[in-house]
């Protein structure tokens, strides 16, 4: 598979590449593309852990959820300690374990074809839905 712009080159030997994705690893209509990235992210990378952000609860719709790539292994916290009590996201993070995903069925993204947009659509329409409840009807229009 070919890595855009040379990613992996460019990675110190210890280095990852730290997407932030946007979605629900809960709802099954969000995963497809929680699913299509991180397969295609395992594609390239060795290693690939999924963390859903530690300070959203999961019932939110939607959440922030890291996607850490590389080409070395972690697979357990590297620090002890509640991940919601930590001080920062990045010490957060530290202490959280990664999900367990089965990726049986995902799709890996290619160039040529990265149909990302149908994959998005329930997180787009959950987003959109949220943004009316917060902002004024005449604020959306403009």
């Amino acid at each position: 598979m070919s890595q855009p712009n040379g990613t992996r080159q460019r990675l110190a030997g210890d280095g990852a590449l730290i997407l932030n994705f946007i979605g629900s690893h809960l709802d099954p209509a969000q995963r497809p593309a929680l699913e299509a990235v991180t397969a295609t992210a395992r594609a390239v990378f060795a290693h690939v852990d999924v963390y859903p952000d530690p300070w959203e609860p999961n019932a939110y719709p939607t959440r922030n959820i890291y996607i850490v790539a590389s080409d070395h292994q972690r697979l357990k916290p590297r620090r002890s300690g509640d991940p919601t009590e930590a001080p920062t996201l990045s010490r957060a993070l530290a202490r959280s374990r990664p999900l367990a995903l089965t990726l049986r069925d995902a799709r890996v993204l290619r160039d040529d074809a990265a149909p990302l947009a149908p994959l998005v659509r329930p997180t787009t329409e959950i987003l959109r839905s949220r943004l009316r409840d917060y902002l004024p009807l005449d604020v959306i229009v403009r």
